[in-house]
């Protein structure tokens, strides 16, 4: 910004404005409100034009007005006008300075900050801000709440609890300024319950999810609708197919109501639950309905997502050899018409194939999106499904078996089926990697760790199921089962620095095994991003620990109470790089430390540190702290297609007391978007 550079160095700008000579405002920074400043602006540049000074004529001019805490500034000098809030009489003197050390001239429609004099030579600067950018527009707080509802509707709808949260802030303000209730559209017990059934139906509890949304059936038009909406999903996915089209049904009255986007999504969900009931023709009439809605609003992805769950829905019924599987292609092909980038149009076009045995038309539906980076991990998976039947590593009906199994929910039917595949295929690690997971998500953690052991053994293994081998060895670390793996096991083939904190120490082989329902869930980056999914573990006040798995690494998050209690990857500097940079330690009195791996945790090696004295407490936590903000920049950075698991087995110990860290995580992520938008990252 033209304002940072202008006032660096000047200690106690609390705020400042930049408007052209149109009154125009162009640019605001620091805390105080830019439209205030502007105002006072230009009441202060009244006062010059009432003593006859003029704008426009290239020569300096400047008002200060004292207030009992700070002072304003306001200085024309063509062809811009400043303001300024300062803390005292001094600070005001000094931006007075700065500003008559400037030049401003216009090129073509912006305004550019030319020169900074700085002694006898002139800083040459680049940066631009607009001429003519226009003025804030006063919104009608009417208008406001109707966006406000529309945004938070949509976000809750499609998982997104970042956005949900700034609709809400976004509705608060606009009721405010209606001086209206929010109690008549705004429930926040209720919107924490639908957060929190958000959050299990997106990282693999859909039963949660259902016992948690089903029965908000009172409350506000808008959480009402959107509870009813999840809940269908939620019935739909653990396959309570009853309760689904009961939440459908209510859905679908409450969004008589509301827009015809929300009329589209409340048909579709019921639709695809009716298809699944084999009430095919009822099913196909709410989906119809559903298109309608969707291209009453032009909405493209809604119309795909139609034909898309259609597809899906017959496809189901096929496998189990109801009906015939051309009707669910012909729907495909329809989805992919309105979606033609889409990896999981392809990805389900391609099963569809593989169950025909259409290798190569399989293949190249998929292979087009392995042209850039990243490869959606569904493309890669059945990608290695089609050459493994092509090179006669399975037979095709296993595959074809395997490609549906991988999608479904834990539970042991397919914990029983997918054994049934590894005893015909004992060597097929796509059978294996699957079973390891369904076994996690049930809590069985010794079955699942000792498969994901005997993968990472492999030498063979693609990169990408290497990466999802290492997320659930990591997951299983500290839950009882540990003392069959190693970090060593975890991090293998990445390139780590020593005192890099990948997972918690390991536990002793015989320890018991303490695995509460669903104490590790996991999910797709796609789905969830991981603002979205720390934010979730955040409002949850989740402890435990979050894993995540990409091709740009292998990430850690210690959470206690939805608090930050450490973080860090395979690409963030470790704990004694960041000491050692510091002068806090040298390389020689560290080395010790970390010759064992159990030593390299940084809240061991801190808590180890600090007690032999070698440390200060205070220079220790600093350091922690800043490890933890270089892992989340990082990991906010991560391409949208990885893995993550959180287990609430696996929680950080508090070695000592006087280096544990409890940092507000939103306040944490507020941070880092600060400092990428900065640097325009």
């Amino acid at each position: 910004m033209s304002l940072d550079t202008l006032f660096e160095h000047i200690d106690g700008v609390l705020g400042a404005t930049v408007a052209n000579t149109s009154g125009e405002l162009c640019e605001s920074l620091g805390g105080a409100s830019g439209a205030d400043l502007a105002s006072v602006s230009w009441v202060l540049t009244a006062s010059l034009g009432r003593v006859g000074l003029a704008l426009g004529l290239g020569s300096f001019r400047s008002v200060v007005s004292h207030a009992p805490r700070s002072a304003l500034v306001a200085a024309a000098k063509a062809p811009v006008i400043i303001a300024a809030e300062v803390r005292s009489d001094a600070q005001a003197s000094a931006v007075l300075q700065r500003i008559m050390s400037s030049r401003w001239v216009s090129v073509g429609h912006r305004i550019v900050l030319v020169e900074l004099e700085a002694g006898p030579k002139a800083v040459r600067l680049e940066r631009e801000i607009p001429a003519k950018a226009p003025p804030a527009p006063r919104s009608d707080p009417r208008d406001d709440a109707r966006e406000a509802r529309r945004r938070l509707r949509r976000a809750l709808a499609s998982g997104q609890i970042g956005d949900a949260q700034a609709a809400t802030a976004r509705l608060e303000r606009a009721l405010e300024a209606l001086h209206e209730p929010t109690a008549n559209l705004l429930d926040p017990a209720m919107l924490d319950r639908i957060i929190e059934g958000v959050g299990a139906l997106l990282t693999g509890d859909p039963r949660r999810a259902m016992n948690t949304l089903g029965p908000l059936g009172s409350g506000p038009l808008d959480l009402r609708w959107a509870a009813q909406v999840l809940a269908t999903k939620a019935g739909l996915a653990c396959g309570e197919l009853e309760q689904a089209s009961t939440s459908g049904a209510a859905a679908c009255a409450v969004s008589a109501e509301l827009d015809p986007w929300c009329r589209g999504t409340a048909k579709r969900e019921h639709g695809l639950v009716l298809m699944r009931q084999n009430f095919l023709a009822a099913g196909r009439r709410l989906l119809d309905e559903a298109r309608m809605s969707f291209a009453e609003v032009d909405d493209n992805a809604g119309l795909a997502s139609c034909w898309l769950g259609q597809a899906a829905s017959i496809a189901a019924l096929a496998r189990q050899e109801r009906i015939h599987v051309y009707a669910a292609q012909e729907a495909a092909e329809k989805a992919a018409e309105l979606a033609p980038d889409d990896a999981n149009v392809a990805v389900l076009r391609a099963k569809l194939e593989l169950r025909l045995g259409s290798l190569e038309t399989a293949q190249r539906l998929l292979v087009r999106f392995t042209r850039t980076e990243p490869i959606p991990i569904a493309v890669e998976r059945e990608l290695a499904l089609v050459k493994a039947v092509r090179d006669h590593e399975v037979p095709h009906a296993l595959a074809v078996e395997l490609s549906w199994l991988q999608d479904s929910l834990p539970s042991q039917e397919t914990v029983d089926a997918l054994r049934l595949l590894e005893s015909e295929a004992p060597g097929f690690a796509l059978v294996r990697e699957a079973l390891a997971w369904k076994l996690l998500g049930l809590g069985e953690y010794r079955a699942s760790a000792r498969l994901f052991k005997e993968l990472s053994d492999q030498t063979d293994l693609a990169p990408d199921l290497q990466a999802r081998v290492r997320l659930g060895l990591g997951c299983i670390t500290g839950s009882g089962a540990s003392g069959l793996i190693s970090t060593n096991d975890i991090v293998q083939g990445e390139s780590l620095s020593a005192d890099v904190d990948l997972f918690v120490e390991v536990t002793e082989v015989g320890a018991e095994l303490q695995a509460p329902s669903k104490a590790v869930f996991s999910g797709e980056l796609h789905l969830f991003a991981v603002p979205d999914v720390l934010e979730f573990l955040r409002t949850q006040r989740r402890t435990g620990t979050l894993f995540l798995s990409s091709r740009q690494g292998t990430g850690v998050v210690h959470l206690s109470s939805g608090f930050l209690a450490g973080a860090s990857t395979s690409r963030s500097r470790g704990l004694g790089e960041i000491l050692t940079e510091r002068g806090l330690v040298t390389e020689a009195a560290l080395e010790p430390f970390l010759r064992e791996p159990q030593e390299c945790a940084p809240h061991v090696l801190g808590a180890r540190l600090v007690s032999q004295g070698l440390v200060e407490a205070e220079g220790m936590r600093g350091a922690l702290t800043r490890q933890i903000h270089e892992a989340l920049r990082d990991l906010v950075g991560w391409s949208a297609e990885g893995q993550f698991a959180f287990n609430s087995d696996v929680v950080i110990e508090e070695l000592n007391a006087d280096v544990a860290l409890v940092l507000d995580l939103q306040h944490t992520l507020l941070e880092v978007f600060k400092e990428l938008d900065e640097e325009g990252c």
